[in-house]
């Protein structure tokens, strides 16, 4: 099952329903976690995966930690807005509030507060242009955790690395970890610092089909990340700005910095606009340098930003099990029309496939259990009949045989048969009630069967007679006048 994860810029980076057009960095990956292809591409030219995972940036997500009620669900939702008004400035009603799904050592949640309006709008975006199976993870908690072991780290950057100010750097960066400034040893907490520092390919916003750059020219804005624990913020500022950024972060406490370094992979879909080509990072540009210490006095950072791949940020996504997409946007993708094909029905499909064969399976073999119940039955009729007759040497229905034999034994042994002229006639003398036999006219006897006249005047009672018939055996049909009365017994001839 591929994956595919794609980090967004911040809302307030492009405008508001320009953000597309932007060529946004992603991976995507197989199942084993390999990059098939990696680069930069806007939104309708980005790969399509089985799952998709997109990169809130940092500036865009104020994360808290709060305590909580043991309360789930739509009681949670509703709770949640009263649990972060303090810290929003807008209304807590217009923010989504996600939670992290686990509590930490103090029993206290990560909660995520994000415009709702933008996020709505991002994910309706991505799903018209196809992408199901939606998933939204912070950018803080993707970064790499600065801590006790930052310096191992820093060693492993700094000798894959073999650029001599970048190991000097990275040696200052340790040694700076090891042995905090005093400012920053004051300071109640004294874990170190991560900082990303991102850079978005530039856009031209356009209104009115008029180009408009964003930004001033040779001025490009940066996106810097910053994690402590389970914690952070972010910011967007221009590149000029940048190395006295780091240093008033740096004051505070040890900080590793790093810089999103992203290798195109595999075949890349062509990014270029009507007016004319998106601006990349260029391969051959130099690593994001930083300030040297000593132009900022008690400052503790490194020379130059750690490369950071990133198809290493893209694994740590995947990874991460804080989704965004919760209550409201809770699988989203799937819901929409025709989301996802039949996968969601797969379960319904398969109980009714197997409902249709057991019904199959039940019904054939009931089937063959009434079929060697009447061949027993037959094979038993059969020796009945071959029994009590035994010059019948064919035997094609042993019970359509067996009644006519024992009707020609009767008639051999002087048994009247039902169709014969005394049984018919007894009959009708029987049936005729409130008719008197006087008024009988005539009757004839052909063909096993009885005509009767009644002489011009009698009154017939015509319902009544066949009633009364009826329940003497035998069947009647009146024809102008004459009735023709049958056995309702067949007999032998």
């Amino acid at each position: 099952m591929s994956s595919l994860i794609v980090l967004l810029p911040s809302g307030g980076s492009h405008a508001v329903h320009g953000w597309e057009t932007a060529p946004m960095p992603f991976a995507l990956l197989d199942r084993s976690g390999e990059a098939l292809r990696v680069g930069r591409a806007p939104l309708d030219a980005l790969p399509h995966a089985a799952v998709t995972v997109l990169i809130v940036a940092a500036r865009d997500t104020l994360l808290l930690n709060v305590s909580l009620p043991p309360v789930t669900g739509q009681r949670l939702q509703r709770v949640l807005p009263n649990v972060v008004e303090e810290h929003l400035i807008q209304d807590a009603q217009r923010s989504h509030v996600a939670v992290a799904p686990a509590p930490d050592a103090a029993g206290e949640r990560c909660a995520a507060v994000i415009q709702r309006e933008w996020f709505a709008a991002v994910i309706d975006r991505f799903v018209a242009a196809g992408h199901r199976r939606l998933r939204a993870v912070p950018l803080v908690h993707c970064m790499p955790l600065a801590a006790a072991g930052a310096s191992s780290e820093l060693d492993e950057l700094a000798a894959q690395q073999p650029d001599a100010d970048l190991a000097e750097s990275a040696s200052a960066s340790e040694a700076a970890l090891e042995e905090p400034s005093a400012e920053a040893n004051a300071e109640s907490s004294t874990a170190a610092v991560s900082a990303l520092i991102v850079r978005h390919a530039c856009v031209t916003e356009r209104i009115d089909g008029v180009p408009i750059e964003a930004g001033d020219a040779g001025a490009p804005r940066l996106e810097v990340a910053v994690r402590q624990g389970m914690l952070g913020f972010g910011m967007t500022i221009d590149a000029a700005q940048l190395d006295a950024t780091i240093a008033e972060l740096a004051k505070r406490q040890a900080l590793v910095v790093y810089s999103l370094s992203i290798e195109a992979v595999g075949e890349q879909p062509d990014i270029r606009s009507e007016g004319g080509a998106h601006n990349r990072l260029s391969d051959d540009e130099p690593s994001l340098r930083i300030a040297e210490a000593q132009s900022h006095p008690g400052a503790a950072f490194p020379l130059a930003a750690l490369t950071l791949p990133w198809v290493k940020l893209a694994r740590e996504a995947l990874a991460c099990r804080f989704d965004l997409c919760q209550f409201e946007f809770a699988h989203a993708g799937r819901a929409h029309g025709g989301a996802g094909g039949i996968k969601p029905w797969r379960v319904a499909l398969g109980f009714v496939a197997a409902s249709l064969v057991v019904s199959l399976i039940a019904v054939n073999v009931q089937w063959m259990q009434l079929r060697h119940r009447r061949d027993a039955l037959t094979a038993q009729m059969t020796q009945l009949v071959q029994t009590a007759v035994p010059g019948t040497t064919v035997i094609l229905d042993p019970h359509a045989q067996m009644a006519s034999e024992l009707a020609r034994l009767r008639t051999v042994a002087g048994d009247l048969r039902p169709d014969d002229f005394p049984a018919l006639a007894a009959g009708v003398a029987r049936a005729l009630g409130p008719v008197p036999s006087s008024a009988i006219a005539g009757l004839d006897y052909s063909g096993s069967a009885l005509d009767l006249t009644f002489k011009p005047g009698t009154t017939v009672d015509g319902d009544g007679l066949t009633q009364r018939l009826a329940a003497q055996g035998l069947s009647a049909q009146e024809d102008n006048g004459k009735w023709t009365i049958k056995s309702g017994q067949a007999g032998p001839r």
